[in-house]
Formats: C-alpha cells, sequence, structure tokens
C-alpha cells in the first residue's frame, strides 16, 4: 500500500471536532503546522483556529489538507457534516446554560392586543406541541398579522433557545438575511459563512436542527410581484422561495413564521392537516374585541350597530380603526346613523384608506407623505422640519392630531416619535410615486419641490429603502416609457423650468431632479444646477466632473470626504466630537452624530496612527510615523507643541485620567511619559524587546497598560515607572488594549485573533495578570476594542472587516457587525454606549446603533495617492496603484489611461510587470494576497494566498517564471507563476521586509529591511550570500544595476548606498536628501541613478562620481515613488499628491501629468451655501473649483 492509501483512524469520529481529525492528520504525516500554511496557502492563524475547533473548515481546505497529505480524496470532506454537527452540538450543550437569544430586529412595539384567543391557542399548539416547521399566516392587510406574530412569538419564546425576527420591507436580500440569521443561531461562532445562497441555507439547517429556533419573517408579500400572477417574486428574490421549501422539507426542529398577504407557491404542496407545514388564513376580530378596541372613540350605538359595523368591516382592526374617525366627525359618532346613511360610501381597507387620504388637508396630506418618505419613526420636531413651504407649529400640530384621531398615524408612548403602519405606508407610498409620475409627465414640480425622494440624511437603512420603494420604482416608469435619452431630456427641460421659475420658496426639486439623473446613470457631465436650492441630495461615492453648483443653497447635501483610510479614532468627553487620525497624515473632526466636518489638523508628514481628547474635552493629541507627538487645541485646530525625541514611528498616546500626563508608545521600544503643561518628557519606560502598539491608563491612572510586537503586555507603576507585572499568552503582535471602568479587567486584541481578558485588580495581588477568558471568533488579527461604561459589553474590530460584539460576563458573541469592505483599525463607543463609530481601511467611518446592530451612517472617503508605480519592459506602459482601490494602465506616449484594474480593498505597496510583458502583479493588504491580472484582457488571472502578513514588494525574475514577495513577517518568498504555489521561504531578516529585486540574470535576490540590513540570497539555494550593513534606519528601496555589478539601496537615513554586488563592498555613499529614501533606481546604461524622497524633491546622481546633477520639487505631497523607464531616459514619479509626473532625464524637464479622474474633478462651487469652509476645502480637495459662471465654457 502507497503513502497516499495509508488509514488515518476516524473511529470515533462522531465524538470529536473536525478540526482534531484535521490535527492528527497532519500530525500523523509529520508535517508541522508552518508547513501546512504554506502548502495550502492559508495562514498558521487560521489553520491553528480551524484544528483546535474554532470554526468550520470549507471545502476546499479540506480539498487541500487531502492533496498535501496524500489522503484518499473525500477522506476529510466526508466528515465535514460531522464536523458541523459536532461544533452545534458542543454549542448546544453550552446552550443549555445560557438565557434565551432574542433578535427583535424591526418587530413593532407591542400594539393594544384584542381578542384572537382560539388563534393564539391553535398557533401555539402548533408550534410547541404538533412541532411545526413552517407556518403561515395569511390575510388581508390592516387584519392584525404582524400584531399576532409579535404576540405569539412573545407568548412562545419560552419554548425555544434562540428568537430571530425580520421583516421584509425593505427587501433584504437573502444572502445579507441568511448570513445575518446564521452568526445569531450559532451564537456569532462561524468563522466563514458560503457566498453561494444554497449553501448557507444548509449551513443554517445544520443549526436550526441542533437548536430549537424561532423565526418570524415579517411583510413576506414584499419580496413577491404585485402581478395577476400569485406567488411570482421580485427579480432576484427567488431565493426566498428556495428558503421556504428547504426549511418545508428539511429535517429540523426549528420553526418558521411568516405573515404575507398571499401563500408562497412553494407551501402548497408541503401543507396538510397534519403535516408540519400549516397556514392560517386570519380573518376579522369578534364584535366584543371591536367595541373593546374602539372604546375610547366617542362612538354610540346598540348591541347591534356595534355587531353590524364590525361585521361590515370584517372585524379588520386597522379598518374599524380608520372608519371611527368618520363617524365621530361626519355622524356625531352614532353608529346607526353612519350605517344607515354613510356606509355606502365607504369600502374594504383601501378604499377606506383612499376615502380617508381624500378628506386630508395640504398639511396632513405632507406629513402622510413625509412619514411615508422617513421609512421609520421619525422625531416630531424633525418631521416639522422636512415641510416645505414652513408650516406654523399651530397648523403643523392641528394636523397631527387630526391625523392620530383618524388612526392613520401611530405615536409613540412618549409622543416624540411618529410613524405609520406598514399597509398604510403602502399605500401612501404607491400614492406619491404616482403623484410624482403625473409631475414628471406633465412636467409640473408641485410635489417634486415640497417633498424629497431620498432623503440625505435619513439613516443609512431608511435611504436604502428609499432608493428601493421610491427612487427605484420612478427611474424605471421613466426607462419603460420614454428611454433613457429622452427621460435625461426630460428631466433636463424640468431643471431649465427651475431656473425660469425661480420659485419664491426653495425645496427639493433641484436636488430629486440631480437624484433621479444619478438613479438612470447619466453623465453629469455640464448639467447647471446653479443658484437653485439642492437640498438633501446624497451625492457621497458619486461622480459629478463639471456640475455647475455656482450660488447654489446645498444644505443637508452629502458630499465624498477628502480622506483616505482612517488609522484611529478618537470621541470627546461629551461625545460630541469625532476625531480621526489619516494615513494622508491629517487629523479630521466632525460633529459626532450628524457628520459634518468640524475641522482639519495639518502638520504631521506622516500617517497619524493615534488621536486621543484630553479628559476636559479641550486639547487633542496624535501620535505618527513621522515620530512626533502632537498637541492640539480642539477648539480652533491650532498646534499648541510638538514632542520630538522619539526615534522611530509612534504608534499609540494616551492622556492620564487627570489629563496633567501624555504617553506615546514607539517602535523605537520606549514609552515616555509627557508633562501636558509644560511639554517635556517627564519618564522613559523601558522593558518591551520590539515595536509598541498599543497603551492606555487605568481609569484611576494608577496603571499603564502596553503591548506591542514582543506578544508581551506591561503593566507599568504610572507614578514610578516600574513595570510591576509582564502578562504572558498571545501568540502575536499585541495590537490594542482596554481597562473596564473600575481597572479590575483588562482587554486584549492580538495578530493570534484572540481576545484575552486579564484581572487588573491590584487589590488581589495573587490573581493580577491571570487570564481570565480567551475570546475566539475572528479570522484575522483583532486591532481594536471597546468596553461599554458598564463594563457588561466588549466590542472587537479585526483585519476579518467584522466587528463582534461580546457579553463580558459570558464570553458569548452576541452580535457580528458587517458591512466595512476592509480590515477594522479603529472603534470608539459613545458615553451612554448606544453608538459605535468604527473606521477601516475601506476609506470608511460608519456610525452604528448598537441596539439593533444596523448602521445608521457612513461617511466615505476618497484618496488617490499614488504608491506604487511600474514600468513594462518595453517602456511603453506604465503601471500606477493608488488609494483609491485601483491601478491604472498608462500608455506613456499619449499619457492615456488604457486600462482601470478593480477588485482591490486597501493600500498597494508595489507593482510589478512580467518581463515578457503579459503580467501585471499587486498586493492587496486587505487580505494580503497577491494578485496577478493579464495585462491585455484585464482578467486577474491568479491570487496568491498564504501571507500571514502584509506583502511591501512584489519582483518578477527576468524569465518571469517566479515572484517574489517581500513580507512583514521577516521573509521573503518565492511562488510559481503558471501555479500560484509557493515554493520557498527565506529567512534571515529580523524586521520587515521592504524591497525586493532580482538581478538581471535571476541568479541573485537582494531584499532591503526595516533591520536596516540588505540581504543577497541565491536564488537556486535560497541561501543568504552576503549581509550588507551600513544603514542607521530602514531601507526602502533595492534595486540592481542593468549589469548586475551594483546594487543601489534607499533608506530612512536619507541616504542611498551603493553597493558593489560581488564584494559587498558600499563604493557610494549618496547624501542630500532631508527626508526619508523611498526609492532609487539605475538607468538602463547605469551610469545615472534616480531617487525620490518624502522630502518631495526627485533627484539624479552619476554613479561613478556620486555628484546630484540635478533637483527637482516634484510633487505637492510626500514623493512616494521613482523609476527610470528600462528603454528610454524617461523618469516617472509617483506621489500623495494623487500625480505621476513624467520627466525627462537627466536634467527633469517635465513632460506631462497622470492624474485618475477625482470625483468632482471641475465641479464648479463659486459661492455655494448650506456648506461649511471646511466641506468646500474638501470639495476643492476632490477637484471642485470656484469659476466665474461668466469664464465656464459654452
Amino acid at each position: 500500500m502507497g503513502r497516499k492509501d495509508k488509514a488515518i483512524d476516524i473511529s470515533n469520529k462522531q465524538e470529536l471536532p473536525l478540526g482534531v481529525h484535521m490535527r492528527r492528520a497532519r500530525q500523523e504525516r509529520g508535517i508541522s503546522l508552518t508547513a501546512m500554511a504554506m502548502r495550502t496557502a492559508y495562514t498558521k492563524n487560521y489553520l491553528s483556529a480551524i484544528e483546535n475547533g474554532n470554526g468550520r473548515p470549507s471545502k476546499e481546505l479540506l480539498g487541500k489538507y487531502e492533496q498535501v497529505l496524500e489522503l484518499e480524496q473525500g477522506h476529510l470532506t466526508q466528515l465535514l457534516q460531522i464536523g458541523i454537527q459536532a461544533d452545534v452540538v458542543a454549542h448546544l450543550n453550552e446552550s443549555h446554560k445560557r438565557p434565551l437569544r432574542e433578535d427583535w430586529g424591526e418587530a413593532p412595539d407591542a400594539y393594544s392586543f384584542y381578542g384572537r384567543r382560539q388563534e393564539l391557542t391553535h398557533l401555539e399548539r402548533w408550534i410547541a406541541y404538533d412541532r411545526c416547521k413552517v407556518v403561515t399566516i395569511l390575510g388581508i392587510g390592516g387584519v392584525g398579522k404582524t400584531s399576532l406574530a409579535n404576540h405569539l412569538a412573545k407568548r412562545s419564546k419560552h419554548h425555544f433557545d434562540y428568537v430571530f425576527w425580520c421583516s421584509l420591507q425593505a427587501l433584504p436580500p437573502l444572502e445579507s438575511l441568511l448570513k445575518k440569521c446564521i452568526l445569531f443561531v450559532s451564537g456569532q461562532r462561524v468563522i466563514t459563512i458560503p457566498d453561494n445562497k444554497e449553501e448557507q441555507i444548509s449551513l443554517l439547517l445544520q443549526y436550526l436542527r441542533v437548536h430549537r429556533c424561532l423565526l418570524i419573517l415579517d411583510n413576506f408579500e414584499s419580496v413577491l410581484q404585485e402581478s395577476n400572477r400569485v406567488g411570482v417574486y421580485r427579480e432576484g428574490y427567488k431565493g426566498y422561495g428556495q428558503l421556504l421549501q428547504r426549511l418545508g422539507e428539511a429535517e429540523h426542529q426549528s420553526c418558521l413564521i411568516l405573515t404575507s398577504r398571499e401563500k408562497p407557491g412553494e407551501l402548497l404542496p408541503l401543507e396538510g392537516r397534519n403535516s408540519p407545514v400549516r397556514s392560517m388564513h386570519l380573518g376579522g376580530i369578534e364584535q366584543a374585541d371591536g367595541q373593546q378596541m374602539l372604546k375610547d372613540e366617542d362612538l354610540r350605538g346598540s348591541e347591534e350597530a356595534w355587531s353590524d359595523l364590525v361585521q361590515l368591516y370584517g372585524g379588520n382592526p386597522l379598518a374599524l380603526k380608520l372608519i371611527a374617525a368618520p363617524i365621530r366627525e361626519l355622524f356625531g359618532g352614532d353608529i346607526a346613523r353612519f350605517l344607515k346613511e354613510g356606509a355606502p360610501v365607504f369600502g374594504g381597507i383601501y378604499e377606506l384608506v383612499s376615502q380617508q387620504f381624500s378628506r386630508l388637508s395640504t398639511s396632513e396630506c405632507a406629513i402622510m407623505y413625509w412619514l411615508a418618505i422617513e421609512q421609520d419613526a421619525v422625531a416630531v420636531t424633525a418631521l416639522r422640519e422636512n415641510i416645505v413651504p414652513p408650516v406654523s407649529m399651530r397648523t403643523f400640530q392641528e394636523a397631527l392630531d387630526s391625523l392620530r384621531r383618524r388612526s392613520l398615524i401611530e405615536i409613540t408612548a412618549s409622543s416624540a416619535r411618529c410613524y405609520l403602519l406598514p399597509v398604510i405606508m403602502e399605500f401612501v407610498i404607491e400614492e406619491f410615486i404616482a403623484r410624482v409620475r403625473e409631475d414628471i409627465d406633465s412636467e409640473d414640480l408641485t410635489v417634486l419641490e415640497s417633498h424629497v425622494l431620498m432623503k440625505a440624511q435619513s439613516k443609512e437603512y431608511a435611504r436604502n429603502s428609499q432608493v428601493q420603494l421610491i427612487l427605484k420604482p420612478l427611474t424605471e416608469h421613466l426607462l419603460n416609457t420614454l428611454g433613457k435619452e429622452l427621460s435625461e431630456q426630460k428631466l433636463a427641460n424640468m431643471l431649465t423650468g427651475l431656473h425660469e421659475r425661480r420659485m419664491p420658496v426653495p425645496g427639493y426639486a433641484a436636488a430629486n431632479i440631480l437624484n433621479l439623473l444619478l438613479q438612470l446613470g447619466s453623465d453629469m457631465q455640464r448639467y447647471d444646477f446653479s443658484h437653485l436650492a439642492v437640498w438633501q441630495a446624497y451625492l457621497q461615492g458619486v461622480r459629478l466632473p463639471g456640475v455647475n453648483f455656482a450660488y447654489a443653497d446645498l444644505t443637508n447635501s452629502v458630499f465624498t470626504g477628502a480622506f483616505g483610510s482612517i488609522l484611529s479614532l478618537a470621541l470627546s468627553c461629551d461625545n460630541q466630537l469625532l476625531a480621526a487620525g489619516t494615513a494622508n497624515g491629517e487629523i479630521r473632526l466632525w460633529h459626532a452624530i450628524s457628520g459634518v466636518p468640524y475641522l482639519i489638523c495639518q502638520g504631521h508628514t506622516d500617517w497619524v496612527t493615534s488621536v486621543a481628547f484630553s479628559p476636559d474635552g479641550e486639547l487633542l493629541a496624535s501620535g505618527s510615523d513621522d515620530k512626533t507627538v502632537r498637541l492640539w487645541r480642539v477648539s480652533s485646530g491650532e498646534m499648541l507643541d510638538v514632542f520630538s525625541t522619539h526615534t522611530d514611528w509612534i504608534r499609540s498616546v494616551a492622556f492620564s485620567p487627570d489629563g496633567t500626563l501624555l504617553a506615546s508608545g514607539s517602535d523605537d521600544q520606549t514609552i515616555r511619559l509627557w508633562s501636558v503643561a509644560t511639554g517635556r518628557c517627564v519618564r522613559i519606560l523601558q522593558g518591551h524587546e520590539s515595536r509598541i502598539y498599543t497603551l492606555t491608563f487605568s481609569p484611576d491612572g494608577t496603571l499603564l497598560a502596553s503591548g506591542g510586537e514582543d506578544q508581551a503586555i506591561c503593566l507599568w507603576d504610572a507614578q514610578t515607572g516600574d513595570c510591576l507585572k509582564t502578562l504572558q499568552g498571545h501568540e502575536g503582535r499585541i495590537y490594542t488594549l482596554a481597562f473596564n471602568a473600575d481597572g479590575s479587567l483588562l482587554a486584549s486584541g492580538s495578530e493570534d485573533q484572540s481576545v484575552r481578558l486579564w484581572d487588573t485588580d491590584i487589590s488581589d495581588g495573587t490573581r493580577v495578570g491571570t487570564c481570565r477568558n480567551v475570546l475566539w471568533g475572528h479570522t484575522g488579527g483583532v486591532q481594536t476594542l471597546a468596553i461599554s461604561s458598564d463594563g457588561e459589553l466588549l466590542i472587537s474590530g479585526s483585519s476579518d472587516h467584522t466587528i463582534r460584539l461580546w457579553q463580558v460576563k459570558s464570553t458569548d458573541c452576541l452580535r457580528t457587525l458587517q458591512g466595512h469592505q476592509g480590515g477594522i483599525t479603529a472603534i470608539v463607543l459613545s458615553r451612554d454606549g448606544e453608538w459605535l463609530y468604527s473606521a477601516s481601511e475601506d476609506q470608511t467611518s460608519r456610525l452604528w446603533e448598537l441596539s439593533r446592530g444596523v448602521c445608521v451612517r457612513t461617511l466615505q472617503g476618497y484618496s488617490n495617492r499614488v504608491y506604487s508605480i511600474a514600468f513594462s519592459a518595453d517602456g511603453e506602459l506604465l503601471a500606477s496603484g493608488s488609494d483609491d482601490r485601483a491601478i491604472r494602465l498608462w500608455q506613456v506616449k499619449t499619457g492615456q489611461c488604457l486600462r482601470t484594474f478593480q477588485g482591490y480593498s486597501t493600500w498597494r505597496y508595489s507593482l510589478a510587470f512580467s518581463p515578457d510583458g503579459r503580467l501585471l502583479a499587486g498586493e492587496d493588504d486587505s487580505d494580503r494576497t497577491i494578485r496577478i491580472w493579464n495585462v491585455h484582457t484585464g482578467i486577474c488571472v491568479k491570487t496568491l494566498q498564504g501571507h500571514d502578513n502584509w506583502v511591501r514588494s512584489v519582483a518578477f525574475s527576468p524569465d518571469s517564471t517566479l515572484l517574489a514577495t517581500g513580507i512583514d513577517d521577516h521573509t521573503v518568498r518565492f511562488w510559481q507563476v503558471e501555479s500560484g504555489e509557493q515554493v520557498s521561504v527565506l529567512q534571515g531578516h529580523d524586521n520587515w521586509v521592504r524591497s525586493v529585486a532580482f538581478c538581471p540574470d535571476g541568479a541573485l535576490l537582494a531584499s532591503g529591511s526595516d533591520d536596516h540590513m540588505v540581504r543577497i540570497w541565491s536564488v537556486r539555494t535560497g541561501e543568504c550570500l552576503q549581509v550588507l550593513q551600513g544603514h542607521h534606519d530602514i531601507v526602502y528601496s533595492v534595486a540592481f544595476s542593468s549589469d548586475g555589478k551594483l546594487l543601489a539601496s534607499g533608506s530612512g537615513d536619507h541616504t542611498i548606498r551603493i553597493w558593489d554586488v560581488q564584494t559587498g563592498e558600499c563604493v557610494q555613499v549618496l547624501q542630500g536628501h532631508r527626508h526619508w529614501v523611498w526609492s532609487a533606481i539605475f538607468n538602463q546604461e547605469g551610469d545615472l541613478l534616480v531617487s525620490g524622497s518624502e522630502d518631495q524633491t526627485i533627484r539624479v546622481w552619476r554613479v561613478d562620481t556620486g555628484e546630484c546633477l540635478n533637483i527637482l520639487p516634484g510633487h505637492s505631497s510626500w514623493l512616494q515613488y521613482v523609476t527610470f523607464s528600462p528603454q528610454t531616459s524617461i523618469v516617472a514619479s509617483g506621489g500623495h499628491d494623487g500625480t505621476v509626473k513624467l520627466w525627462s532625464a537627466p536634467n527633469l524637464a517635465y513632460l506631462r501629468v497622470l492624474r485618475g479622474p477625482r470625483p468632482y474633478e471641475g465641479m464648479n462651487i463659486l459661492g455655494v451655501t448650506g456648506l461649511t469652509n471646511v466641506q468646500k476645502t474638501m470639495l476643492k480637495e476632490l477637484g471642485a473649483i470656484e469659476q466665474s459662471i461668466v469664464d465656464l465654457p459654452h
């Protein structure tokens, strides 16, 4: 029997988790976890988590294990279902010790509930005793389906382990619903959720089998088309039918409750009297219940009259509530008189709503429209502010009271917020859309002027509903009736009409026209909105090149912000201001709740990795990669002080609770304590053996905790500077620390994907430093933490793009927040625990409502800083990688952008063309992969996976068969380009590897590192042949001369060194730059070298003499990269000002500039109102101009 047939004992397969089988199989083959990570292209941390039972492996991973371990195909994958069962059974056993888990989502507040005793009895029996799998409550609108389901679920919840409610009124995609549901019923334990909905349903079923779950899908008819055919799904929503069929057919012990106006067709063949799939057609309530419900409506009549009234409206609770107002107002409350004279006028529920609606005053109608637009309960004061033209408080209050008496609106118990019931909202939306259609068809602006189609300031989920339920139907109407070109012409005519009419009271028409054009996908070039009110326009994430907003009023409109990736966040003590440190060296402040920009602090020259408000909120401290700590006045943005004695990057700053001290932690392995009053460094704490990433004071100020790359947490006496305790346990860098409110607990987040909870109660010296718990669940490093003020909730943000909410006492994961498209870099929690602010590498900051787990606002940034450039071997093409998540391919001769490669999430530090010109490689730091693109087709042909850390550099071998990568884990790796397989790992550097380069014959590879060393390796053997020493700071760049005899290295010590490759001797030191040298490269002839520096200059040097031939201030911001064309004398430079510039060497004559289009290129904002000065500045950074209208081209 060959190795492939060797059996692995799985006789106890039903008792062990699948991860244990994987580990045993690997160990029996004698393969280390590190080797397995390399050969499967998964990270070591991820495999460790899987093998220790923290998550479920994918089929792909199991297949790779079978291949590497030479097992029979299917040997491990056959255990996948058993593995799932083992995981969830273990969780089930734990769940018996836990209370019921409830997620009521969008469930309405409990209405007053009348009658339904018989229906409740039947339904409770079906659910609790007959163990029905699917129960559908059917009935017409307003009959009380949602109210009954709500009451039923709350009465029956003690029979279940989990209760999950979701309304389908806002049309959530099935995939997002399933992900949310799976995370909830798994206790947030699932690490990887499939993207395929069939597999998602299968995974959900696994949990529904071992847990008793009650799922409620309210308003199911929302995902069905309004057509003559019953049960036809909306486009893109057929998956809901698959879900129903699978849940109805499969074995499980859970129950799904649907409320719907029509029965989904998938349930028809499954239903039966004794079947576990049943439905109930809900009729009206009894006379006595109806009479009780209307007891406060001032109606009078005999028992017979009451009976006739309830019977006339079929006992429909909403219809009875609606008819009460006309009876009272038109017939004096006399039911008998109404029945005799008025009943024939009023029809069914929709006719009834229509009749009521037709009797509304203009003010009442406006309120109804606005409540439908809001899509959510809205504060009464905010509702009045929406109305155009404005109405007096008396008129508004009278209209509100009238609507309440008519039972058309609902008002919360506190009378502070009001909303519409689903049936009424649906009717009003239809009425509103019909009115808007009429106005568009006739080019009348009445309704478009008084109401907005999409409200920019709405909560995010409500605004998404406005798009789905209002904007999309209107644009579909336009396209179906006119087509795109004529639709655009009609809207343009309406815009012209606005200019001609100049309404005496401004309104929403211009913003509505703008949003309709954007929804149509129109080219916005040269549209004229000058001198108009453009209120509530949502313009974030859209491009508006050349649009004219001169003298427009842009009040409450939302634009993209001019910021890149946010690296750090801080919230002022009064929760009013949010500060963010960014990757372009700025600190941005916003009004926290509204998201309106407040001010910008400028002064740092590199990433701002940490920000902190002083306890009194008057000062802001910042730490940066420029090796300085800065102190700012919050009210003005004035820089008050600069602390500059650190010798390396600063990762963390923190104020002491009394505000007298400021602590800073640095890559120089020290912590410095500064007097805030004097700016003096009063103490230096030393003890860490590597970079310090995080530090925090205990709430009483007695302790300072710090953590970093050495995987240790140090607890320091803040007064004496003594290290009291060192906490060990993490197996990766420690990125973040947080104390609870009383200082008895310290939470730590690490690269090893775990959160650890440590005892720090110094009153009990025996327990200080004890690890209480380890929290697993993230699949990436834990980069940021926050603890609620009551100490009950812990929140963690990870490079896996998710935020997790944990209960500290039980260590249960309560919820997973998803939405960011990049790693989470920072989170801060409001003091009342209601709001969470998060920041990500995806250039967004999000505001979350924690009680509901929903994102209510996103601040979208834009930055196009150029991080990397590369010439093709023939010099005809140039590739540039920038912050806007794109790689652009330029034709050098013309400057034309030929192609844009999309699909990246964050920074791209390095690009490389293959020497044969076919391929382009670039790294993506969001998932630490390398993507290889076909230059001619733009297709990504290969994705290289397996890096545990950020990739800083990529380089092709001269024959295009190998790709080398330089990585933050201190290694260089070789990959086979054709197969995508990793073939070797070169170890020797003691720090991050910043740059790699092959020599021209492919025999050698050079690497430069943060350890200040340059190493030369044998490509064939992986042996380190030489270590070149001489730099005193990070080596950012290495490059061979074309003959392979010389090597140039650029460093953070401001110098370029030229080395003899054969001897390792440094033959030249080029000095002149005043800041870090990012790149240095030879020309093809080898007689010239060009260098680019953070001092914003390009220099050209003679190689033989070291003479600087030319200096050019090339960019208006940091200069990241320069390179020579392989075939010409052209030099290209890329900078943080978003441009690539081409120059002719050696005199550096300027040739042309290459720039990707900014979102607001040429958008005219001359004289605009409704924006702050900070907002205007941001728009200009994104391409906006202030140009006199007479100067504009016609």
